[in-house]
């Protein structure tokens, strides 16, 4: 499976049409731990997730809780491998609030299979995450990019 193809199936879930943060966040999960993408090695931290959550640090217009899946191929090329890796990011947009943005900005890496239990129960534990789910998601951004 290709990367793409990861972002097609986010794209046509019911869960990003009907803005449902957690279900949404469970599909990237779920995705990640029933579908490897062609040509990485989870082992040489090839496919990972990245949690993430607090002011949007590019427009600060926001608050933000973002689940990424990050792919780095592997390529006998060091130098390659990193310019081909790939970034998806699922961004849920809140509108800014004193209460959001008290909450702690945070950060957690999955990069094997037998943490998707733990990584799950941090997102779940999340204030931000249990914040977000009680309001409105203003725009929730899914994009697909090399860094």
């Amino acid at each position: 499976m290709k990367i793409e193809d990861i972002k097609f199936k986010i794209e046509n879930s019911e869960f990003y049409k009907n803005n449902d943060t957690a279900q949404l966040i469970n599909l990237v999960i779920d995705l990640y731990e029933g579908d490897r993408i062609e040509n990485t090695v989870m082992e040489n931290d090839g496919d990972m997730l990245l949690f993430q959550c607090g002011r949007d640090s590019l427009s600060k217009d926001y608050f933000i809780v973002d689940i990424t899946r990050q792919i780095i191929p592997d390529l006998e090329d060091v130098d390659d491998a990193t310019d081909a890796m790939q970034q998806l990011r699922t961004t849920f947009k809140f509108l800014p609030s004193d209460t959001a943005f008290a909450l702690s900005t945070t950060s957690k890496w999955c990069s094997a299979l037998n943490e998707v239990n733990s990584f799950k129960a941090f997102i779940e534990n999340s204030p931000a995450v249990q914040w977000a789910t009680k309001n409105n998601v203003v725009k929730i951004d899914i994009e697909l990019s090399y860094i």
